[in-house]
């Protein structure tokens, strides 16, 4: 039989779970209405739903998310405004609209309830059950791709494609390294930076990769890790060998790709699909910012103007900024970054650097959720001195 303590110590731990959870749900879905998740996903759908059932515990006050959606939006809406201007000449309007919801309302939404939770439980608690979260999203993924296709990068990640779960497993691997950094010896946290880079690495998506590196790196230098955690970098390797044994031949050709890149050895159409053609498409986002400088060629409007017009995006959000809205678009948006970056905590700035790595190699404007709403969260808590009440640290502890 529990105590009573105990029985309200593991309901407030899963109304956590429930709580970043739905945020992890927000980000890496990038819709609130789900209508295509709805039509095609069914079941996804519905673990969304019981998402939002489950975190009406978590959120509380009705109020307090109100308040802090509308800080968020305020934070926001000067982006906002530029973006939407820029959209009236918007050619693709089912293209615009998904990305209004994906780039400012989940930022919105996801942005309040992170505030809801770092206000009661502090930013470290959020990045435990966030890594939580996302071994719990890594098993369900295993089980679907088991009965799917395994190594099959067409089928589904459960929640996303390839990209979008390596971005996230990747983003994960980073708060791991983050709280080891921060001298947390928990070895069952410790435990699932292995895990989460081979998760990253089963999806055979190179920009990620590349942005955990780069961001573990900076954590490294900031603040040097105990080589007490050398350990885990050989287990690591260890892993990583076997991964590279165990994949088919395909799957480790497009993650060598990179390593090609770098010695100039890249020669196959596979190569040329995988990475070359990026290039192709950022020379070409750039040749259409230098004909229309100031404003762009306006909101989902690259791919018309653009050679590759069966794609919709130059997967690179800045040149995107850049032949969509112009230096006014790029200017605002980047001061928008630049004031988060600037009031937002040390885990903030780790966040929205590893998603602009990543952004700057995939995905579009819609993307940028992820990169704003934590970080947004972060700095909207340390700028109205938002933290964790003493009962709350109390509760932590004990979670």
């Amino acid at each position: 039989m529990y105590s009573a303590f105990e029985r309200t110590s593991k309901a407030g731990a899963l109304s956590q779970l429930a709580g970043v959870g739905f945020v992890y749900f927000l980000l890496a879905t990038g819709t609130v209405s789900a209508f295509e998740y709805a039509r095609h996903w069914f079941f996804i759908y519905l673990f969304g739903l019981l998402l939002v059932l489950l975190a009406i515990r978590f959120t509380g006050v009705v109020r307090d998310l109100v308040v802090n959606a509308l800080l968020c939006a305020i934070w926001l809406s000067p982006a906002l405004i530029i973006y939407l201007i820029m959209g009236l000449r918007a050619q693709d309007v089912e293209l615009f609209v998904n990305r209004i919801e994906g780039a400012f309302v989940i930022t919105v939404i996801a942005a309040a309830l992170s505030m809801a939770f770092i206000r009661h439980y502090g930013e470290a608690m959020f990045q435990r059950r966030f890594i939580e979260v996302a071994a719990i999203i890594l098993i369900l993924t295993f089980f679907y791709k088991l009965q799917f296709g395994f190594f099959d990068r067409q089928t589904r990640f459960f929640l996303n494609g390839p990209i979008v779960f390596s971005w996230l497993m990747c983003y994960s691997a980073v708060l791991v390294f983050l709280l080891v950094g921060n001298h947390d010896r928990s070895m069952r946290v410790a435990w699932f930076l292995p895990v989460f880079i081979l998760a990253a690495l089963w999806s055979a998506s190179k920009g990620p990769i590349l942005a955990l590196m780069l961001t573990c790196a900076k954590i490294y230098v900031d603040r040097p890790l105990s080589l007490h955690y050398l350990k885990l970098g050989a287990i690591v390797a260890g892993l990583l060998a076997l991964l590279f044994i165990i994949m088919p031949v395909e799957e480790t050709n497009r993650l060598l790709a990179l390593a090609r890149l770098f010695d100039g050895s890249m020669s196959s159409d596979e190569d040329y699909a995988s990475v070359g053609i990026r290039a192709d498409m950022w020379i070409s986002a750039y040749d259409i910012f230098m004909e229309y400088p100031l404003f762009g060629v306006g909101a989902t409007n690259w791919q018309f103007h653009s050679i590759f017009g069966d794609l919709l995006y130059p997967h690179n959000l800045w040149l995107e900024l850049a032949a969509e809205t112009g230096l006014v678009g790029v200017a605002v948006f980047a001061a928008t970054i630049g004031l988060i970056w600037w009031r937002t905590s040390y885990f903030g700035r780790l966040t929205i650097l590893f998603f602009l790595v990543c952004s700057s190699v995939s995905g579009d404007m819609s993307y940028i959720r992820m990169m704003l709403a934590v970080p947004l969260a972060s700095a909207l808590c340390r700028v109205y001195k938002i933290g964790p009440t003493p009962s709350s640290r109390s509760a932590v502890i004990h979670a």
